[in-house]
C-alpha cells in the first residue's frame, strides 16, 4: 500500500485544506501491526492486481433474489475479455471475479483464517461502461491528468477519485477462529437428500425450469435445457405443472405442445436497442419488442418509450418466458420490479450457447444482459397478501397530456399505428428498466401492467 504523508499536525501535505487528523488511525492495537494513518491506496503500477498476492476467495451464498441453490466459490480473478476473433461477442467480459452491476447484490462469506495479521484491499477492476471501458470512469492512484478529455486530475496516493481501491481489511492476528470454517458443511446445509430439504429447497420458490445446477438443491438429476438463437418456444419438464399465457393475444405467440410431464412454453420477444437522440445525436438506449422472424422488408427491433402502451401484461398465476435480444454495445443491468426471474441461458448471435454463471442460479431481480446476445428468463409473479387494499393505477399513457410522444408503431408487426390516448388501467403498475442511472433516467424503462 502506498503511504500518504502528513505534517506534524496530522494534515495532508498536499494542501487540500482538509482538517487536521482527518485520516482514520486504527493503531496501534491488538492484531494491527502498525498505525494506519491513511485510507487504503493502491500504489501498484497502473493499479493492476498482483496475482501472487491474491487474497481469499469469495464464497457466495445468496443474491438480491434470495439464496443460491448451492454455495459458489469465486476466486479473486482479474477481468479479462473474449479474444476469439471468430466469436460474435469478441471484446465482451469473459473472465471475472465477483462481478456486480448496478442493483445486483451478493451475500458472501470470506474466510480470512489464512491471512492472520495481514492487510488486504478490496479491489475493483470492473470496466465502466462494460465492456468498452472509458478511462474517464476508471480512477486509481497515479492514473494521470484526464482533465483535457473531460476527466479528473491525477489521483495522488491516499486521495480520490479512486474507483479501484474500495476498502482496506486488517485481519487480526492475535485471536484465531475457535471454530474453523468448513465449506463441506456449508455445501451439505444447502443440499437436499431423499428425506430432507436443504436451505434452497426449503426457503425459496420452486424453480420454473430445472437445470443440472439445481441437482444438489432438489436431490434431482435434471437435463440441461437451453434455448438456441432461433427458438420461439422452450420445452422442459417442470417440477410441478405450469400455466403459460401469451403476454398479449396480438403478439401471436406460437402454439406448441409436449408429452407430459414435459410442457412447451412460448417465448415472449423483447429487445434492448441503442440508437441516437434526434436532437443532439447522443447515444441512448431503450427497451421494446423484437419480431421473431425477419425478411428483407422488415425491421425486427421496435424501440418503445415509457409513454407507449404497455406490452408487458401479467396475470396472477401466469408463467412467462421472455427472450430479450440485445441490439447494442454495452452490458445493461435490467431490473424487474414486483417479481424475480430465473436466468435460463444466454445465446450469442453466432449460436453459441452460454449457461448462466453459477452465482446467477436461483432467483434474480437484476440481470446482466450483454451485447450481441439473446437472454432467456422465466418469471411467475404472485400477488403479495397485504393487510390493506391497494388501488389500481388508472392514468393516461402520456401524463403530460401533449399526446405527441408516442412511437406510433404496432409493437408486434412494426407497422404504422396511431396511438389514441385515454385512461388506462395499469392494475398494480410496476416497471422493468436498466439500473444504470443515466439509462433509466433517459427512458430505458417500460411499464408492467399487473392484473390482480
Amino acid at each position: 500500500l502506498a503511504t500518504g504523508k502528513l505534517d506534524g499536525s496530522g494534515s495532508p501535505l498536499n494542501g487540500t485544506g482538509l482538517p487536521a487528523n482527518c485520516w482514520p488511525n486504527y493503531g496501534p492495537q491488538a492484531g494491527i501491526p502498525a498505525p494506519q494513518t491513511m485510507w487504503a491506496a493502491d500504489g501498484r503500477n497502473g493499479g493492476a492486481p498482483d496475482p501472487t498476492k491474491a487474497g481469499p476467495a469469495w464464497i457466495q451464498i445468496g443474491s438480491e433474489g434470495g439464496l443460491l441453490p448451492a454455495p459458489v466459490v469465486i476466486p479473486p480473478t482479474p477481468v479479462n475479455y473474449e479474444q476469439n476473433t471468430r466469436s460474435i461477442t469478441i471484446g465482451s467480459v469473459a473472465v471475472h471475479g465477483l462481478w456486480l452491476g448496478p442493483a445486483e447484490r451478493a451475500d458472501v462469506i470470506v474466510d480470512f483464517s489464512k491471512f492472520a495479521g495481514k492487510t488486504l484491499i478490496l479491489y475493483n477492476d470492473a470496466p465502466t461502461p462494460a465492456p468498452a471501458i472509458d478511462s474517464r470512469l476508471d480512477y486509481f492512484t497515479g492514473d494521470g491528468d484526464q482533465t483535457p478529455i473531460g476527466g479528473a486530475p491525477n489521483t495522488p496516493p491516499g486521495y480520490g477519485p479512486n474507483t479501484r481501491t474500495v476498502m482496506q481489511v486488517i485481519v487480526d492476528g492475535t485471536a484465531p477462529n475457535q471454530v474453523p470454517f468448513s465449506l463441506p458443511a456449508l455445501n451439505a446445509a444447502f443440499a437436499s437428500t431423499a428425506t430432507t430439504k436443504g436451505l434452497f429447497a426449503s426457503t425459496q420458490p420452486t424453480t420454473i425450469v430445472p437445470e443440472p445446477n439445481y441437482n444438489s438443491a432438489y436431490n434431482g438429476n435434471f437435463p440441461p435445457v437451453y434455448a438456441p438463437i432461433s427458438a420461439n418456444t422452450l420445452t422442459f419438464s417442470p417440477m410441478a405443472p405450469l400455466t403459460f399465457e401469451a403476454l398479449l393475444s396480438a403478439e401471436n405467440l406460437p402454439q406448441c405442445s409436449a408429452t407430459a410431464p414435459a410442457q412447451c412454453a412460448p417465448l415472449n420477444h423483447k429487445t434492448i436497442q441503442e440508437l441516437f437522440t434526434l436532437d443532439y445525436g447522443r447515444m441512448n438506449a431503450t427497451l421494446g419488442t423484437e419480431l421473431p422472424n425477419v425478411n428483407f422488408q422488415n425491421q425486427t427491433t421496435i424501440p418503445l418509450g415509457y409513454v407507449d402502451p404497455a406490452t408487458e401484461v401479467i396475470r396472477q398465476g401466469d408463467t412467462q418466458l421472455w427472450k430479450i435480444t440485445h441490439n447494442g454495445v454495452d452490458s445493461h443491468f435490467i431490473h424487474f420490479h414486483l417479481f424475480n426471474v430465473q436466468v435460463i441461458n444466454r445465446v450469442g448471435w453466432d449460436g453459441s450457447l452460454r449457461p448462466p454463471d453459477a452465482n446467477e442460479m436461483g432467483w434474480k431481480d437484476t440481470v446482466r444482459m450483454n451485447p450481441l446476445e439473446d437472454i432467456v428468463v422465466a418469471l411467475q409473479p404472485i400477488t403479495p397478501q397485504l393487510p390493506w387494499p391497494l388501488p389500481n393505477s388508472v392514468r393516461m399513457n402520456d401524463v403530460s397530456g401533449l399526446g405527441n410522444m408516442f412511437t406510433n408503431l404496432n409493437p408486434f408487426s412494426n407497422g404504422g399505428a396511431t396511438t389514441v390516448d385515454g385512461p388506462t388501467n395499469f392494475g398494480w403498475e410496476y416497471v422493468w428498466h436498466c439500473h444504470i442511472l443515466g439509462h433509466e433516467e433517459n427512458d430505458m424503462m417500460r411499464p408492467i401492467l399487473w392484473q390482480v
